[in-house]
C-alpha cells in the first residue's frame, strides 16, 4: 500500500477566513448584524467541529472569518462578500446536503443552505453525488483547509514495550498481540496492571469520520492498494473481507463517536490500550482542551497526566483533509461561487 506523508497537523491556510462557530448567526464587525440585501453575497460555510476548536491561542475558522469580514472584500460586481460559518457534523452534513440537493425538506431547517461544505473527510460526500445522480460537490477539485493524519494512540510505555520507536508498528502488530494467547505477558517489560489482553477502541464507521477512514485503510491494506484505487471487486474479495472482519473482531470498545472514545482514555488502562484517532485529538488531550463524558455530562478534563504517543501505522494511513467543497445546487449562484472562491 502506498505510504502517505506523516505530518503532525499541517494547517494550510488557503485563504484567510470564515465566520462564527457552533451555531448559525449573522454578524461581522462587533455589533454588526447582517441581513440579505441586494448589495451583499452571503457565503454559508458548513464545517465540522475540528475546524472550530480552541487551543494554542487559536480559534481557527472563527478567528479567520472575523478577519475576512472586516476586510470587506467584494465581488467583481461590487457586492460585499459576507461569510457565515455554521457548525455541522460531518455525517449530518452529508445527510442534509443530499436532502436539500434532491428537493426534499432540510433535516435541520435552522441551518441555512450551504455554499461550501467541509466534513472532516471527503468520503462522506461521495455517496451524496451517487444518490443524487449528479455531481453536487467535486471533492477532487476542492481545497484542503487543514490536514490531520489518523493513527494509533497508545500509552508511551506500551509502545516502548512493543519496541517503539526503534521498531515500526502498525495494525499487524495489534492483531498479532491480540491473537497471542499470552498477550502482554509475553513481554517482560509489560506491567501487571495492564492485564493479559490488549484492549482496542474503535469508532463506528457509519457515524464517525475516523471509523470510516480506518475501515477504508483496512480494506486497502488487505487488497495491497491505496484507498483511492480500491474497486468493488476488492471489497467483495473473500480474503479482504476476512482481514477486515478479523480486525473488527478484536475491538473491545466500539464507540459511536470520538468523544466517548476519548472518555475511555480518562478511565485508565483497564479500559483501553489502543485508540484509533486523528492527530488533533491527541494534541487537545495534552492541552486540556478536549471534551469527554463524566457521569453523562460533557466536561473539559485536565491535560493528560500519562504520556501517550501517536503511532503512524507502518502499513499506511489516511489523512482527514477538511476540504472546502463548493456546492452545485439551485441556491448557489455564480456570485456565490465567486464569493466562495475568494473565501
Amino acid at each position: 500500500m502506498k505510504k502517505f506523508t506523516m505530518v503532525v497537523i499541517t494547517v494550510i491556510v488557503v485563504v484567510v477566513v470564515a465566520a462564527i462557530a457552533f451555531r448559525a448567526r449573522r454578524g461581522g464587525e462587533e455589533g454588526e448584524e447582517w441581513e440579505p440585501d441586494g448589495n451583499s453575497v452571503f457565503v454559508v460555510h458548513w464545517t465540522n467541529g475540528h475546524l472550530l476548536r480552541t487551543g494554542s491561542g487559536l480559534r481557527l475558522l472563527t478567528q479567520m472569518a472575523e478577519e475576512f469580514n472586516k476586510d470587506r472584500r467584494k465581488t467583481d460586481s461590487g457586492k460585499r462578500i459576507k461569510v457565515e460559518v455554521v457548525y455541522y457534523g460531518s455525517w449530518e452534513q452529508a445527510v442534509d446536503l443530499l436532502a436539500r440537493a434532491t428537493g426534499k425538506s432540510p433535516v435541520d431547517k435552522d441551518r441555512p443552505n450551504p455554499t461550501i461544505v467541509t466534513p472532516s473527510a471527503a468520503h462522506w460526500l461521495i455517496p451524496v453525488n451517487h444518490q443524487a445522480g449528479r455531481k453536487v460537490v467535486d471533492p477532487g477539485s476542492a481545497r484542503s483547509i487543514a490536514r490531520a493524519m489518523i493513527g494509533i494512540v497508545t500509552y508511551k510505555e506500551m509502545a516502548e514495550c512493543l519496541g517503539w520507536p526503534e521498531k515500526e508498528l502498525g495494525y499487524a502488530d495489534i492483531i498479532a498481540l491480540r491473537n497471542d494467547p499470552e498477550g502482554w505477558a509475553r513481554y517482560p517489560s509489560a506491567k501487571a496492571e495492564w492485564g493479559r489482553r490488549p484492549l482496542v477502541a474503535f469508532t463506528d464507521p457509519t457515524t464517525s469520520s475516523t471509523g470510516r477512514s480506518v475501515l477504508f485503510s483496512l480494506y486497502a491494506i488487505a487488497a495491497d492498494k491505496s484507498p483511492e484505487d480500491l474497486t468493488v471487486d476488492d471489497v467483495k474479495n473473500p480474503e479482504v473481507i476476512a482481514y477486515v472482519k478479523n480486525f473488527q473482531n478484536l475491538i473491545d470498545h466500539y464507540m459511536i463517536s470520538t468523544r466517548p472514545l476519548l472518555t475511555k482514555i480518562y478511565q485508565g488502562t483497564r479500559f483501553g490500550h489502543f485508540f484509533l484517532m486523528p492527530e488533533d485529538n491527541l494534541i487537545h488531550l495534552y492541552e486540556g482542551t478536549e471534551s469527554i463524558f463524566i457521569n453523562g455530562e460533557k466536561v473539559i478534563p485536565p491535560p493528560l497526566e500519562k504520556e501517550m504517543v501517536m503511532i503512524y501505522p507502518k502499513e499506511g494511513t489516511m489523512a482527514r483533509n477538511n476540504s472546502a467543497c463548493i456546492v452545485d445546487a439551485a441556491w448557489v449562484t455564480e456570485e456565490h461561487v465567486e464569493g466562495a472562491t475568494e473565501w
